[in-house]
């Protein structure tokens, strides 16, 4: 039984190096996920449900980390799948898949107690939730567990606008770019630089919630501010290195920005990066120099994601003068909720901001952005 449903799964995933879930039609997925629980021998993994948290594009995220011995994988070609059954409160079943192909394991007596851990995340509107979690292999062993996850809005978080309806759920492919009416702003020719790099400073992985955060946030300032033309580059200051560029970016190109993250792990650094060691300060000169000198220049640049761990100043004339009529400058430095009233020290992005006139915002919550986003809009109004 479970080949048909592995292999009508790999046409619904989305993509398995993304671990992105894709909502699944409600008939079929029913049908999967009835599939799936009817087999009934045990696939031995654990499910760690990710704190519900309202996400910088004024959603409730959620998510999942799958935890599960390597050595029950030993070989190649194997796949495991995994299929959500989300339950608002009084609404009916809502239904997210994907399929993920795992490398080649070797059969390694050293490898024993290593695993494997496979993430997603998904949106929510506000309510309560039931939510079953099932992980299934290739050879029709199941995990299953069922969980309660509420997502509510509290403090200040009541007064901002609900993206979502109650009860209502989305995959990560469901945030897409979209252009307002103008009103009293005019559409910007605007860069947007991508600080792909983990929310927590002391974490050598690029997890999936932290992809989610970075790409909730972009889409929170597309949602917002008016947009005529958009530049987006990634990068990575540990890695020295420039990730992805697209000099005019559109609403269906944001699989390909994943795609181009999710690769990060920070945990092996390229001897050359070790050699250099103010490579860093280079990249972001020369990313800032690009914009400076585009034949095609911005009008505004903003620069967006956690704080880097190096926190080097950077020195008078590494970064050149901003001139009079340059693009305005903005830094979205996003921090965990834990950080709020510790001490912030400047990062080396901030120094160079301070370089070319450059605005930080440093955020903590939904409120945070919001706010920042409303002071961004008044400084650009033309």
């Amino acid at each position: 039984m479970y080949k048909s449903v592995a292999f009508t799964l790999l046409g619904l995933a989305f993509s398995a190096l993304l671990s992105a879930q894709e909502l699944v039609n409600p008939r079929r997925g029913a049908a999967l996920y009835e599939a799936m629980l009817q087999e009934k021998t045990p696939l031995e993994a654990h499910v760690y449900p990710l704190r519900v948290s309202l996400n910088f594009n004024f959603r409730f995220q959620a998510g999942y980390y799958f935890e599960t011995p390597s050595a029950q994988f030993s070989g190649s070609g194997h796949n495991l799948a995994v299929m959500l059954r989300v339950v608002p409160e009084g609404k009916p079943a809502v239904y997210l898949g994907t399929r993920h192909t795992l490398p080649e394991i070797p059969e390694d007596k050293k490898l024993k107690g290593n695993h494997l851990g496979i993430g997603g995340v998904f949106y929510l509107g506000d309510g309560n939730y039931t939510v079953d979690f099932v992980l299934i292999d290739d050879r029709g062993r199941v995990y299953h567990t069922v969980q309660k996850i509420h997502a509510r809005r509290t403090g200040a978080e009541k007064d901002l606008k609900q993206v979502l309806a109650a009860g209502e759920v989305k995959s990560l492919s469901s945030l897409r770019m979209r252009n307002p009416e103008a009103g009293d702003n005019k559409p910007l020719k605007l860069t947007l630089m991508l600080h792909a790099a983990p929310n927590y400073a002391r974490s050598t992985v690029f997890r999936p919630q932290d992809l989610s955060r970075l790409i909730g946030a972009m889409t929170g300032i597309l949602e917002q501010v008016p947009v005529k033309s958009l530049r987006v580059v990634a990068f990575n200051l540990d890695q020295q290195k420039e990730l992805y560029r697209n000099e005019a970016f559109e609403p269906g190109q944001f699989e390909k920005l994943e795609q181009a993250l999710m690769p990060i792990q920070l945990g092996t650094v390229d001897i050359n990066v070790l050699k250099n060691k103010s490579g860093y300060v280079d990249l972001l000169a020369g990313m800032i120099s690009q914009e400076l000198h585009a034949a095609d220049s911005s009008e505004t640049v903003i620069v967006l994601g956690p704080p880097s761990r190096l926190q080097d100043s950077v020195r008078s004339g590494v970064i050149e003068e901003n001139p009079a009529n340059g693009p305005r400058f903005f830094y979205f430095e996003y921090h965990s909720l834990r950080e709020r009233g510790q001490a912030q020290f400047p990062d080396t992005i901030e120094s160079a901001m301070k370089r070319v006139g450059g605005k930080v915002f440093h955020i903590f919550t939904a409120g945070d952005f919001a706010k920042a986003l409303a002071e961004l809009k008044r400084m650009v109004r033309g």
